[in-house]
């Protein structure tokens, strides 16, 4: 690579790739990367006195179990910054935080899909209440010529609207 001879140490599996952008990261065929250690790019692959200059196109960083991610991700972020001279040309994607902006965007999905729920039962109780207000109202004129002509209270309650008392 580069006129270089380097050791392969595994081959990876055939990865599938995404064909829509996740996050904002445009999607890279995962077939055709090269894993080399940060240490050896740079001593073997990076050639300081040519004129065409290769630039790093990205770094896959593993830590332990033990480490912060979150942390770890300001530390680079600060020391590229630093290298960079603030140029903003580069772009730390932790996967820790894209999961915590899925969660925060799970989280507000969720309380606007109860705020619909709640308005919709809300609309529809009243519906109801207003079908069973307007049936009494309908019926109160029956019942006051019932009690008039001297319908007892169970003959009203066992009476329906067809049936008069």
């Amino acid at each position: 690579m580069n006129e270089q001879w380097l050791h392969v140490v595994g081959v990876a599996a055939p990865q599938l790739t995404a064909q829509t952008q996740v996050a904002g990261m445009p999607t890279t065929d995962l077939n055709n990367l090269i894993y080399v250690p940060l240490t050896g790019a740079l001593s073997r692959l990076e050639d300081n006195m040519s004129w065409v200059k290769d630039e790093i196109d990205g770094i896959y960083m593993q830590l332990e179990p033990t480490n912060d991610s979150l942390n770890t991700s300001e530390i680079v972020r600060g020391l590229l910054n630093v290298s960079h001279k603030n140029a903003g040309d580069f772009r730390v994607v932790v996967p820790a935080e894209l999961l915590a902006e899925q969660k925060r965007t799970q989280r507000i999905f969720d309380i606007v899909m109860v705020a619909i729920a709640s308005i919709s039962l809300l609309v529809g109780g009243i519906g109801i209440m207003n079908i069973m207000l307007a049936s009494v109202l309908e019926r109160t004129r029956e019942i006051g010529v019932c009690r008039a002509i001297g319908a007892r209270q169970s003959d009203i309650i066992r009476s329906s609207s067809l049936r008069p008392c």
